[in-house]
């Protein structure tokens, strides 16, 4: 059943990112630099303000729903919340981006409650265990953004009518789907909002304060390059960016999706040794996926990508995108891996702890490089995020046990050579002549490291294809 939940939550997980990523493409084509550096600011805004207003909230309905949660109190909360981030929004952008429109402020504050919103709705229908509900939202809402804000882009133009195109889309989709919704939350007699609201901060923020500062880890770049050399380049290096960071978190998601609740359950059931046993296994094999897709992605995605993006976007994409990828690669191996471990064990302070570490060294470290150039942005937070990973592997394996199997490890060294292998293959001189030479011989060598896989590690490819596949007789 979990297999079968994790399956049906997968669409969302895929095609909603993947849309994202579309956007970005359009966005580079249809506004200028400096434009695309604007919108960037206010997505990171929206992020960050639903970090520190709303997500406590909707990581307590998410667990609560089922039980104790009330539609008065939500109601009320949320208004409040979405309030609050309108309110942060704005300031944010006016000091941000000091030179923006009035009608752009406008919009932009208005997209940011748009999609706020859109989030919490998603999360309250997969708190409801409604995976197609879910689907919808996320992928619709995200479509009739991407297309009304394109629409508006290209007949209208302006970074105030893109904005206003993404954010009708997004309310008037999340609006909608809202009348899907059959199970409600009872609602009790008397007004429980207080109880509540306690109860919800004590359990939303540790997790609130996890997210928000993994969101700064991977988007002070954003503002930071904006102070030091401008909008124009921030649209440029931000572009590069994201590409890098949501590449990587697809990835992560579609290894990851069910390897917690197996982890979790294995742990109720036969001990927390057990529990650990499992997330070993599991890191092992988001390993066995990360340092491939890194190397490929690394070598030929700036090739592979130029076709997609304006000339002007080039330059800046060859240096930071292979670094947002090992950053990204880095950051969410840990939050997937280790830090599973520590969530496992309920020690989520300690998660606290060494996030705010990690963000306040990311940052001075980033200082520290700024010889060189906008580079530091990424090397400084690479190292900042490899120190504490070993760190936290140290713990982890000192207070649980947590050590994935020697064996598995060894043949997974074998998997790391021979992506370095094939990727020094692809940025040989012979290839450098030609793009779409590198793309095709990367391409053909991921598809025989896959194939090889398969041959030499039937424990791997076993639990691909029953997490995924459900093709566990194939095996």
């Amino acid at each position: 059943m979990l297999l079968r939940a994790t399956a049906a939550f997968l669409p969302a997980q895929l095609f909603a990112p993947a849309i994202q990523v579309c956007a970005l493409f359009l966005w580079a084509r249809v506004l200028h630099p400096a434009e695309v550096g604007e919108l960037t600011i206010v997505f990171a805004i929206q992020e960050g303000t639903y970090c520190a207003f709303v997500l406590w909230w909707s990581q307590y309905i998410l667990r609560s729903i089922p039980s104790d949660a009330h539609n008065e109190s939500e109601s009320g909360v949320l208004r409040w919340c979405l309030l609050l981030q309108a309110l942060a929004a704005v300031s944010l952008i006016w000091v941000l981006l000091p030179k923006i429109s009035l009608s752009s402020l406008s919009a932009g504050a208005l997209y940011v409650l748009a999609r706020s919103y859109q989030v919490f709705v998603a999360e309250r229908y997969r708190a409801l265990a409604e995976p197609w509900k879910y689907s919808i939202v996320q992928i619709g809402g995200s479509s009739a953004a991407v297309f009304l804000g394109a629409a508006c882009a290209l007949t209208v133009g302006g970074l105030d009518m893109t904005l206003s195109g993404l954010a009708v889309g997004t309310l008037a989709f999340s609006r909608a789907s809202l009348s899907l919704r059959e199970k409600k939350v009872a609602e009790g007699k008397e007004n429980r909002t207080a109880p509540i609201v306690r109860e919800a901060l004590s359990y939303g923020l540790p997790a609130a304060a996890s997210a928000g500062l993994t969101f700064l880890v991977l988007n002070f770049q954003r503002f930071m390059s904006e102070a030091m050399w401008g909008i124009a380049f921030t649209g440029l290096f931000s572009l590069s960016l994201s590409l890098g960071v949501r590449a990587m978190s697809v990835v992560v998601m579609v290894v990851t999706a069910g390897a917690f609740p197996i982890a979790v359950r294995k742990a109720n059931a036969e001990g927390l040794s057990a529990g650990m046993a499992q997330l070993s296994k599991g890191s092992v094999l988001l390993l066995f996926v990360l340092v491939p897709t890194v190397c490929i992605l690394g070598t030929f995605g700036p090739a592979a990508l130029a076709y997609l993006l304006p000339i002007q976007y080039h330059a800046v994409l060859d240096e930071v995108f292979p670094l947002a990828l090992l950053l990204a690669a880095v950051k969410f191996a840990r939050s997937h891996s280790v830090d599973q471990a520590f969530l496992l064990a309920r020690q989520t302070t300690l998660l606290a702890v060494a996030g705010t570490i990690e963000a306040v060294t990311a940052i001075l470290l980033a200082f520290g490089f700024v010889s060189f150039g906008y580079k530091a942005l990424l090397f400084g937070p690479l190292f900042a995020c490899i120190a504490v990973l070993a760190c936290m592997m140290a713990i982890a394996r000192a207070r649980y046990r947590y050590s994935p199997n020697v064996l598995q490890f060894a043949w997974f060294a074998s998997v790391a050579w021979a992506s370095v292998v094939m990727a020094s293959a692809v940025i040989s001189p012979t290839n450098l002549q030609s793009s779409m030479a590198q793309i095709l011989t990367a391409s053909l060598g991921y598809a025989l490291l896959a194939v090889w896989s398969v041959a030499e590690a039937r424990s791997i490819a076993r639990r691909l294809g029953v997490w995924f596949l459900g093709l566990k007789k194939w095996f």
